[in-house]
């Protein structure tokens, strides 16, 4: 917790950091950082790519809260929060639209991802309805999204083909 020192109100945060094989510059750069300015080991989190980097962080820094998983960064913005019905595990490109279209861009790396098993037994992408979830978003998104062949299956692809270039 922190002391707001304009009004006195205290303000609830936690702190992630994503982290892969920098064990020793964690400690020496980010943690030392935060050690100094007095923040609190408990209210930290620490994000990493499976069990042998668990293990390995563990060791390291037994006294914070390491987790196995992924994570990304958004400001929330409450009106943009909701998601259309039905819209299932692709809510993420839903989200992506609904920033572009309040903010006029966005910047999704569709090329770095986590390694999953989603379309694997039990994995979420076994649980999605594939191309009526697609059909979904085509529709309520005219001009924005097309349906991209993969090996894995239908995706979808964000691309804005409502404007026209004038040279």
């Amino acid at each position: 917790m922190v002391v707001n020192s304009k009004n006195s109100q205290r303000a609830a945060y936690r702190i992630a950091i994503p982290s892969y094989n920098r064990v020793e510059g964690l400690g020496q750069k980010t943690l030392k950082t935060l050690e100094k300015h007095g923040i609190d080991k408990s209210i930290i989190d620490i994000f990493v790519a499976n069990q042998e980097q668990y293990d390995l962080y563990k060791n390291n820094y037994p006294d914070y809260n390491i987790i196995i998983g992924h994570m990304f960064g958004i400001i929330i913005k409450k009106d943009l929060c909701s998601h259309t019905p039905d819209i299932g595990a692709r809510d993420d490109y839903e989200r992506t639209i609904k920033h572009y279209l309040a903010d006029g861009g966005v910047v999704r790396l569709n090329y770095i991802c986590c390694k999953t098993k989603y379309i694997a037994e039990g994995g979420i992408g076994i649980d999605r309805q594939g191309e009526e979830t697609l059909k979904l978003l085509v529709d309520t998104y005219p001009g924005l999204v097309s349906i991209k062949m993969k090996k894995a299956g239908p995706n979808p692809l964000l691309k804005d083909k409502r404007c026209k270039i004038i040279d």
